[in-house]
């Protein structure tokens, strides 16, 4: 089944979010996933690119062997504030 550049990106997405923390999915577990094969990995690829372009996912990981690319949800950066400094 082919999807549009949009429903990839949205089933990437949900499937991120519905998964994350318990796993920590490659694009090659995501393509499984969503196709049954890694043969589509390269539009997962550029997906994910995509969607941590737009603030939508985070990527981390060392992008080699023993420590792969991974994804999870793109959450606001928190910001601390010293209340001792500000006034009330």
């Amino acid at each position: 089944m082919e999807y549009t550049d949009r429903e990839l990106e949205k089933k990437i997405t949900i499937l991120i979010e519905r998964k994350y923390p318990r796993l920590k999915l490659t694009e090659e577990d995501i393509a499984e996933m969503l196709f049954g094969d890694s043969f589509n990995r390269p539009h997962v690829n550029r997906a994910c690119r995509r969607l941590v372009d737009e603030n939508r996912l985070v990527r981390e990981g060392g992008g080699v062997a023993n420590d792969p690319y991974w994804y999870r949800p793109w959450t606001e950066p928190f910001v601390l504030r010293n209340l001792s400094t500000q006034s009330l």
